[in-house]
């Protein structure tokens, strides 16, 4: 295996000649974790080993003795809490061997169970009980008022209290051995959860074969004070607690008694196998190191747990000052080549996150590097570019603004001069249609009433065939008007226009049809600017526009409503008149079709429809604009807009009209 030290690309850089440097894929990695990799490959592989090997050696072994002590320390505890109950036990069989029970009267009886309690503050009952659990004599209850004296540190027992000794209470079978004092399994009153409870029964008066005659039976309340659970060196932070045989709490420094903890850790190592053992488990809290031993011949168990920081902290210690060592190695062997490898990572870096920034499109982004070598030089060309494309970038955004906006601009003047043209077009058709038909019909039209005239001064209003000759006049008049109205429609005239005041006109109108105005019951709102600019305008057909308009009004309202005509000033020196009613509205459908000739919505033809077109003919010859607004159920609004001044009509080519030949 050879090192060799290669040139590549203008750059320095290192070669494995060895078949692990492609397994590593040392030719794909970065420059500056090559330079890291091939030192520590030659300074701190073996370093580190040797040290790992020292830290993990050492510490199973300080491990192994923390463990050691804290099983030491748990059967310690075990013997003190195995000592502690046998010695209670010890001392009630004492008082008991001084005492025939079968031959005291009951008061004396009363007075063994007095002893009894005297023999420690923690027995809450004591009974005197037969062979067939049947009481020698009452329990003697300790009322409050009895607690003084040698009988001060015991609460209050109640008959509920003997009632479950009494069920608790173990008796030996018969043919048992003498003197063998018997323990219950450890059980937790619901009455009271303060501390566990265990029956102990201690035989006494024998007969002649060796049968005990009567039995002193103990509740004992197993709290830690009772149990001696303190006192011994467990270790800093430790928690020390008893448990019964299933794994339920006698004595906790936290949990409450009876707790299930057979779930915990070293107590299900504990509920398990019931032998001396250490262990390591981990809980919601952390880890914890434990021992646990059993408690003779009881069935209990002593579990001293420590968290594990705080159990193998000279581990932990040991294990710092090793890794101490090995990096200050490490910082000396690598310094030299750590600062090469961070600057050159720290150019490489900004020239990566200036590329990235371009790419992305952020040309306002600089690369920040100004060595004086080749990649200063490569970091002032990127971020010119990047200023160069940022200009260009800005000029396109700015023409495509005010393109779009040109764009916009010029779609909606096209669409109004579209909405326009098509309009004219409409009407120019129709008028000259119009014209065409009123010339020709006038002809036979005027001869018809010509005739019917004629016959009409020849005959007596006696004449039967009188008023049907009336009514073939009526007719034909009606149809010269409708004649009349389409040349009237087809015409543009100039003459006539003078200055006129809109306001006088919207008054005469108002005042011709003030008759009908009545009978619809409609009345009118006057909101006239009485400052408004005179216009030039030929009025009579400003007054036909507003006619048109106001009967329109009329029809829409058949029930009766308001008229609201409003004038006003505009700048340019404009003027529109508003005529607004309050009647059925126009559906939106029609709005697009409410000038267009012979169009109309009235369910009666009163009319032929060209009211509206007319009007707006009129107004667009004056070069003004008639506008209309309409909400179904609410109402309609018509706008006419006009210039001071019209401009200049242009000139149109209409079919001749023939002459009139009356007979």
């Amino acid at each position: 295996m050879v090192w060799v030290p290669s040139m590549a690309c203008g750059t320095v850089g290192f070669g494995l000649e060895w078949p692990l440097a492609r397994m590593l894929g040392v030719d794909t990695m970065r420059l500056t974790q090559k330079l890291i990799l091939y030192t520590l490959a030659v300074a701190l592989v073996p370093l580190a080993a040797t040290g790992f090997t020292l830290i993990r050696v050492g510490e199973d072994a300080l491990r192994a003795r923390i463990l050691d002590h804290q099983r030491a320390a748990a059967i310690a505890v075990a013997a003190k809490v195995s000592q502690a109950v046998e010695e209670l036990a010890r001392r009630v069989e004492t008082a008991m061997s001084l005492v025939v029970v079968t031959d005291l009267s009951p008061a004396e009886r009363v007075g063994v169970s007095r002893m009894l309690y005297r023999q420690s503050d923690d027995i809450s009952v004591a009974l005197l009980v037969a062979p067939d659990r049947t009481l020698l004599t009452q329990p003697e209850f300790l009322e409050p008022g009895d607690l003084t004296g040698d009988l001060a540190g015991h609460p209050p027992a109640e008959a509920r209290d003997a009632a479950r000794l009494l069920e608790r209470l173990p008796l030996p079978e018969p043919g048992a051995t003498r003197g063998v004092v018997l323990m219950s399994q450890v059980y937790f009153p619901e009455s009271d959860r303060g501390a566990a409870r265990v029956a102990i029964t201690v035989p006494c008066c024998f007969g002649a074969g060796g049968e005990p005659a009567a039995f002193a039976g103990v509740e004992v309340a197993l709290r830690r004070d009772v149990l001696r659970v303190e006192g011994i060196d467990t270790g800093e932070k430790s928690s020390v607690f008893v448990v019964d045989r299933r794994g339920r709490t006698i004595a906790h420094p936290s949990l409450s008694v009876g707790t299930d903890l057979s779930g915990h850790g070293a107590v299900a190592a504990f509920v398990q196998r019931q032998a001396s053992e250490t262990t390591v488990y981990e809980t919601a809290n952390g880890l914890y190191a434990a021992a646990f031993a059993p408690v003779g011949r009881l069935g209990w168990g002593v579990v001293v747990e420590q968290p594990e920081p705080v159990a193998f902290a000279g581990a932990a210690k040991m294990r710092r000052q090793t890794l101490l060592w090995i990096l200050s190695t490490v910082a000396l062997v690598l310094l030299s080549g750590l600062l090469f490898a961070g600057r050159l990572r720290g150019v490489l870096g900004k020239m990566m996150l200036g590329a990235r920034a371009f790419g992305e499109g952020r040309l306002g982004h600089r690369i920040d590097v100004h060595t004086r070598d080749e990649i200063g030089d490569l970091a002032a060309t990127m971020n010119r570019m990047a200023g160069q494309l940022e200009a260009s970038l800005r000029e396109v955004d700015e023409w495509g603004r005010v393109l779009e906006a040109r764009v916009e601009e010029r779609t909606r003047e096209l669409q109004q001069t579209h909405a326009q043209l098509l309009t004219q077009s409409k009407l120019a058709a129709i008028g000259q249609l119009g014209a065409g038909v009123a010339h020709e019909v006038n002809n036979p039209l005027a001869g018809v009433l010509g005739l019917v005239q004629l016959m009409l001064r020849s005959r007596d209003e006696s004449d039967p065939d009188f008023q049907k000759l009336r009514d073939v006049e009526g007719s034909a008049k009606r149809c010269k008007d409708i004649v009349t109205r389409l040349l009237r429609f087809s015409e543009r005239r100039t003459a006539g226009r003078t200055e006129v005041d809109l306001n006088d006109i919207i008054h005469e109108v108002l005042g011709m049809m003030a008759e009908r105005r009545e009978t619809d019951r409609i009345t009118v709102v006057d909101k006239l600017d009485e400052n408004l600019p005179h216009v030039i305008a030929d009025p009579g057909q400003l007054a036909q526009v507003f006619i048109n308009i106001v009967q329109n009004a009329h029809t829409a309202m058949p029930q009766g409503g308001s008229l609201t005509v409003k004038s006003e000033a505009l700048d340019g020196g404009r003027v529109r008149v508003s005529i607004s009613d309050n009647g059925v509205g126009i559906e939106a459908d029609h709005l697009q079709r409410v000038f267009e000739p012979f169009f109309t919505t009235k369910r009666v033809w009163t009319d032929v429809g060209l009211g509206l077109s007319v009007a707006h003919r009129i107004v667009t010859d004056h070069g003004g604009d008639i506008e209309v607004d309409s909400v179904v159920g609410k109402g309609t609004t018509f706008a006419v807009t006009l210039l001071p001044e019209p401009p200049a009509p242009e000139r149109e080519v209409l079919p001749p009209r023939k002459a009139i030949l009356l007979v």
